[in-house]
C-alpha cells in the first residue's frame, strides 16, 4: 500500500506542522505502509531541515489520486457486463477502477470537457482497457453524447466534481494561486471568456456578489473594490496580478484561504459550473435504467446543495441518510480529499424532466450580469 502526502496542500508550512507530518509518516512506515512525500523543492528542503531527514527532491510534482475509490465502487454496485459513465474522467483514476470491475464484457464511457486532458488519459488507459470509450464533451449534454455512441441507457453514472491535480499543476490556465500563470480558468479554452475578462468587465457590485456567493469570501467587498481600482491603471492578466491585489487588502493569516475562495468563485463563474452540474444531474438521472445508480462527489457547499436537493425528488432513493466522507487515513495521503462528500441515489421511477430541472435551479444563486443561468 502506498500513501501520498503533498506538502503543497499543507501550506503555509511551519515547524509544528512539518513535525506532525513527519511523525504521521513514521507511524505508517512502522505499519509497513510506503509513503511518498511530494512537493515543491523549497517545501521538501524545509521538511528535511526541520526533521533532519534527507529527501528525494526529484519527486516534485503531485500525481492524481482518485478520491474515495472503494466507496464509489460500492455505491455503484458494479458487476461484470454493466455500462457505466464516468462523466468527469479526468486523469482516469475512477475510470480505471470501474473498468476493472465491469470487465471486458462491459462498457465504460469516459467523458471530460478538457480535450487535452482526455487525450492524455486515453493514451494511458486505452491499450489496457479497450472497452473504455473516450468522449470529449460536457456532462450537461450526457444523453446527446450517449446517443452519438448508440447507447440508450446506462446502469450507473459517476460525477466527481473536484478540480484535478492536472488543472492545478500542469494546465497552465491559472487554476492555482500558487503558480504564475495567465488567468484563464476555462476547462475548455474554446468556450466562453477567461477569468481575466471577468475581472476587467464586471462591475464592482457584481464582483463583490461573485466573490461572496460563489467563494463565500468574507473580504469580498474590499477585494472587489481593489480589483476595480487596479484595473483602471493596468489589466489583471495573471495569477500574480490577482494575488498581489488580495495580499494588499487581506490580513496575512487569511490570505491563503481568501485566494482559494476567490479562485473558486472565478472558476465557477467562468465555466458556469453550477448550471452545468444541475443540467448534468438531470441528464444522468434520465439516462439511467430502472434501479440504476447515480454517484456524485462534491467538494464545496454550493455543489453539494444541488446534489442534496435530489433527496426530495420522487422516484429517487438516497442510498445514505448523510453523505459519506473520506477517512482520516485518506485525507492524510491525499489532502485534497478532505472536503469531499459522496452522495448516491437509486432511480426507482420515472421523473418529470422539466420539474426536476426547475427544482434544481431553484436552489442556485444568481450572480453577475448573466442573470439566472
Amino acid at each position: 500500500m502506498v500513501e501520498v502526502i503533498d506538502l503543497t496542500d499543507w501550506r503555509p508550512l511551519n515547524v509544528i506542522k512539518l513535525r506532525w507530518i513527519y511523525h504521521q509518516i513514521q507511524e505508517r512506515v512502522r505499519r509497513g505502509v510506503r509513503v511518498d512525500l511530494l512537493g515543491a523543492e523549497e517545501d521538501l528542503a524545509f521538511f528535511a531541515l526541520v526533521n533532519a531527514s534527507p529527501l528525494d527532491s526529484s519527486k516534485s510534482s503531485s500525481p492524481h489520486v482518485p478520491v474515495m475509490v472503494s466507496e464509489v465502487l460500492a455505491a455503484l454496485d458494479l458487476s461484470p457486463g454493466m455500462t457505466i459513465v464516468d462523466a468527469t474522467a479526468g486523469a482516469g483514476g475512477h475510470t480505471e477502477a470501474i473498468a476493472q470491475q465491469v470487465g471486458e464484457q462491459g462498457r465504460v464511457i469516459a467523458i471530460d470537457r478538457d480535450p487535452d486532458f482526455l487525450r492524455a488519459t486515453a493514451r494511458k488507459l486505452k491499450p489496457r482497457y479497450p472497452w473504455i470509450l473516450f468522449k470529449v464533451g460536457d456532462f450537461a449534454q450526457l444523453r446527446s453524447i450517449l446517443n452519438e455512441l448508440g447507447i440508450q441507457s446506462v446502469h450507473g453514472v459517476l460525477m466527481d466534481l473536484g478540480l484535478s491535480s492536472y488543472h492545478l499543476e500542469r494546465s497552465g490556465r491559472g487554476f492555482s494561486f500558487r503558480r504564475e500563470e495567465p488567468l484563464d480558468m476555462r476547462f475548455d479554452p474554446r468556450e466562453g471568456q477567461p477569468a481575466s475578462w471577468v475581472l476587467q468587465h464586471l462591475s464592482e457590485r457584481e464582483l463583490q456578489t461573485l466573490f461572496r456567493v460563489y467563494g463565500e469570501e468574507p473580504w469580498a467587498r474590499r477585494i472587489a473594490r481593489e480589483v476595480v481600482r487596479e484595473r483602471k491603471h493596468r489589466p489583471i492578466q495573471t495569477t500574480g496580478d490577482l494575488n498581489a491585489i488580495i495580499d494588499r487588502v487581506v490580513p496575512y493569516p487569511h490570505r491563503s484561504k481568501a485566494k482559494a475562495r476567490i479562485y473558486q468563485a472565478l472558476r465557477i463563474y467562468v465555466n458556469r459550473e453550477l448550471d452545468r452540474v444541475a443540467r448534468g444531474l438531470v441528464e444522468a438521472i434520465q439516462a439511467l435504467v430502472p434501479q440504476g445508480r447515480l454517484v456524485v462527489l462534491a467538494y464545496h457547499s454550493l455543489e453539494d446543495r444541488l446534489v442534496k436537493a435530489l433527496k426530495n425528488v420522487s422516484g429517487l432513493r438516497p442510498l445514505f441518510k448523510k453523505p459519506l466522507t473520506p477517512s482520516e487515513e485518506e485525507v492524510l495521503g491525499n489532502p485534497r480529499a478532505r472536503s469531499a462528500k459522496l452522495r448516491a441515489y437509486v432511480k426507482e421511477g420515472e421523473i418529470d424532466e422539466a420539474w426536476l430541472l426547475a427544482h434544481l435551479r431553484a436552489v442556485l444563486p444568481v450572480v453577475g450580469r448573466h442573470g439566472a443561468f
